[in-house]
C-alpha cells in the first residue's frame, strides 16, 4: 500500500507522539520507584495534622476523674456533654462509693456527684459543683456508618496520665457484653451494640471518648478484654456507641436511671451444627426461644418455648423461632435486643415474625419494663 505525503506526515507525527507518551509513562513509573519518600512524607504530614487537629479541638472537653475511697484513689476519665457541665463516664469508674473530684485540662479541680447511672450499659453521669465559664462540651453526633478499618482515637487518663491520646482502628462491629441480674432466676441481659478497637485502652482510660478523624464522639471506651486466661491477649478494647448513649443519657440526667424495654425470653448463645439438628433448625436463621419467663410480655403474647426433649441438656425442641422484628431480619439474640433497646420504649408495641413448626406467623405484643 502506498502512502501519500500527507498520510506519511500524519503517520510520523502519531509515531512521535506515541514514543513521547511512552517515554513520559516510563519516566513517571521510574520516578515513583526511585523517589517514593516525597509522597510518603506528604501523606504522613497530612495524617499527623489530622490527629493534632482532633486532639487540640477536643482535649479540653475531656476530664480526669478521681475517686477517693478507703485511703486510695481510683483514676478514670469522662467528657463534658452539655453546657450545664454534665459529665459522662463509666459506671464502674465511680462505683466504689467514695468522694469524687474532676480535673479539667485547664488545671481546675472541682467536686462532683453522681446523678444517674445504669449498670447494663456501664454509663454514669456526674454533676459538678462548680461550672466553669469556658466549658467545651463534646457533642454526641451520629456519624456515618462505622466501618471496620476506620481510624479512631481515644483520649483518656491511663494510670492517671492526664489527657493521653492513643490511636487505632475499628476492629469489629456489633459486639455485645452481658450482665447478670436476678429476676426469677439468673438471667443474662444483653447490652446494646459496642464497637471493638485496637486503640490502646488501659486502666484509667475507661469513660473517655472514642473519636473519629472529624473529632466526632462515636462512643465511650468502656471495657478491655480480661487477659486472665491468656496474658498475651492485647489490642482488644470496646466502646459503647454514641447511638446507644443518645438513647440512655437523657434519662440518666432527668431521672437518674434508664428503664429498658423487656420481652422476657431466654435464647441459645452460639450453637453448633449438632445443636441446630437436635432442635430441627438446620438452615433456618433467627432467635430460638429456649424459655419464656413467667408473667412476661412474651408469655402474655403467646410466644412458646420448646416442650419436646432434645439431646441438648436443659433445652427442649419445638420452640418458636423469631425471624424478624418489625421488618428487620435477625439472626441472633443480640441483634433482637439491640433493635429493641435502640428503637422501643416500655409500653410500646412490637411485631415479631416467628416460625412455629412449619407455620410462619406475626405476633404483636406490648413491651414491659425490664425487672
Amino acid at each position: 500500500m502506498r502512502l501519500s505525503g500527507a498520510n506519511l506526515t500524519i503517520s510520523c507525527v502519531m509515531m512521535l507522539l506515541l514514543v513521547a507518551c511512552q517515554s513520559d509513562s516510563a519516566r513517571t513509573i521510574l520516578e515513583s520507584q526511585t523517589s517514593p519518600t516525597s509522597g510518603s512524607n506528604n501523606h504522613n504530614i497530612l495524617v499527623e495534622d489530622s490527629l493534632i487537629a482532633v486532639y487540640e479541638r477536643t482535649q479540653a472537653g475531656v476530664v480526669s476523674i478521681r475517686q477517693y475511697f478507703e485511703g486510695r484513689v481510683v483514676f478514670g476519665t469522662g467528657f463534658i456533654v452539655d453546657r450545664s457541665g454534665h459529665i459522662l463516664t463509666n459506671r464502674h469508674v465511680i462505683s466504689a462509693g467514695g468522694s469524687i473530684e474532676v480535673l479539667f485540662s485547664s488545671g481546675l479541680l472541682v467536686e462532683a456527684r453522681v446523678i444517674g447511672s445504669d449498670e447494663s450499659s456501664d454509663l454514669a453521669v456526674l454533676e459538678i459543683m462548680e461550672v466553669p465559664n469556658d466549658l467545651q462540651p463534646l457533642p454526641l453526633e451520629s456519624p456515618n456508618e462505622l466501618k471496620i478499618g476506620q481510624v479512631v482515637l481515644a483520649i483518656g487518663n491511663p494510670i492517671g496520665l492526664q489527657n493521653t491520646m492513643t490511636s487505632g482502628i475499628i476492629s469489629g462491629l456489633s459486639r455485645y457484653t452481658r450482665t447478670y441480674e436476678k429476676v426469677d432466676e439468673q438471667q443474662a441481659f444483653t447490652n446494646s451494640s459496642m464497637v471493638q478497637t485496637d486503640a490502646a485502652i488501659n486502666q484509667g482510660n475507661s469513660g473517655g471518648p472514642l473519636l473519629d478523624l472529624d473529632g466526632r464522639v462515636i462512643g465511650i471506651t468502656s471495657a478491655k478484654l480480661s487477659s486472665g486466661f491468656d496474658r498475651s491477649v492485647s489490642g482488644i478494647g470496646f466502646a459503647t456507641t454514641s447511638d446507644v448513649i443518645k438513647v440512655i443519657l437523657p434519662s440518666l440526667i432527668q431521672h437518674g436511671n434508664f428503664e429498658y424495654p423487656y420481652l422476657g425470653i431466654l435464647s441459645l448463645g452460639d450453637s453448633s451444627l449438632a445443636d441446630q439438628e437436635a432442635l430441627g433448625l438446620e438452615g433456618k436463621k433467627g432467635v430460638y426461644i429456649a424459655e419464656v419467663v413467667s408473667g412476661s410480655p412474651a408469655e402474655l403474647a403467646g410466644l412458646a418455648a420448646g416442650t419436646q426433649i432434645s439431646r441438648i441438656p436443659g433445652v427442649r425442641s419445638g420452640g418458636d423461632l423469631i425471624q424478624k422484628v418489625e421488618n428487620l431480619d435477625i439472626t441472633n439474640f443480640e441483634e433482637l435486643m439491640a433493635y429493641i433497646v435502640l428503637n422501643k420504649r416500655p409500653g410500646e408495641n412490637i411485631t415479631l415474625t416467628i416460625l412455629r413448626g412449619s407455620e410462619k406467623m406475626e405476633i404483636q405484643l406490648e413491651l414491659g419494663t425490664r425487672p
